[in-house]
């Protein structure tokens, strides 16, 4: 499932308090589904309002608050799987009793023999079915890694956020399927969290064969493309001469990356820029 550390496996993490926010002048990246308008971040003017100090406060808050529903959602996991292996567990055999073949000793002796090849039978059986769950979850568990990892690599600001928005419309067994069966899960996320009629319309799809189909659909229209930033101005504006700004903010952009605290240098920026 999503954010599950599990997944959130904390395989790779998102922009966290005292991670440096993606470097300056890196390529935007643009993730759409064709056909679909990309909706607004909705944190974005919030986050512009509050700050550099204000956003690391926000991240924090965010990552206590998925640190919390990771841990719930692998306890409920954890029930889940130990409930189904109790739901598909054999009848308990009943063991034959001399009394019960009326103390007859061969009507006995073939029963307790009966029981025993039974019984060693449905054990068999039930430790396949563990085996097999185990399987699986270590398959899930190797995706649920790409994935995290495939949002390390986005280094997407909205993120988190559409993260949430998709956890907050599919279901649990919903985002299974999306996890196992994506070939890049954090781009489908991404996509779909910038989209909120695409993720309404995947997320009624209730017949779990039919959302993999359509999910499979869906991540076929989408693209990914990256817009080259403009070139860094090396020179302050206005009248005076041409002076170069590099040396003071590479100096004090190293100082934010050590400390966390990127004020100075944005503040420094700012000023250069005019």
């Amino acid at each position: 499932m999503l954010d599950n550390d599990t997944l959130e496996a904390d395989p790779g993490k998102d922009l966290i308090e005292g991670e440096a926010p993606p470097e300056e002048g890196e390529p935007e990246l643009a993730i759409t589904i064709e056909g679909e308008e990309p909706d607004a971040d909705p944190d974005a003017e919030i986050e512009a309002e509050l700050g550099d100090r204000g956003k690391r406060a926000l991240q924090a808050l965010r990552k206590v608050a998925k640190e919390a529903t990771a841990k719930a959602r692998a306890a409920e996991a954890e029930l889940a799987a130990r409930d189904a292996i109790r739901v598909v567990d054999e009848p308990v055999l009943e063991r034959p009793t001399i009394e019960g073949c009326g103390y007859n000793t061969e009507i006995y002796d073939q029963k307790l023999r009966d029981f025993f090849t039974a019984e060693a039978k449905a054990e068999e059986k039930k430790q396949a079915r563990i085996a097999e769950a185990k399987a699986a979850d270590e398959d899930y568990q190797t995706r649920l890694g790409g994935y995290v990892a495939g949002k390390t690599a986005l280094r997407a600001t909205d993120m988190d956020a559409a993260e949430s928005v998709v956890r907050s419309k599919l279901t649990i067994e919903q985002q299974n399927v999306l996890i196992r069966n994506s070939d890049n899960p954090a781009q489908v996320v991404l996509a779909l969290g910038r989209s909120k009629k695409a993720l309404d319309d995947l997320a009624s799809v209730k017949d779990i064969d039919r959302f993999a189909y359509n999910l499979a659909k869906l991540e076929g229209k989408i693209t990914v493309t990256t817009k080259a930033p403009p070139p860094p101005e090396s020179k302050l504006r206005g009248g005076g001469p041409a002076v170069n700004i590099f040396p003071k903010l590479d100096k004090l952009k190293e100082q934010a990356q050590k400390s966390g605290d990127y004020t100075a240098y944005l503040a420094a920026k700012r000023e250069a820029q005019g």
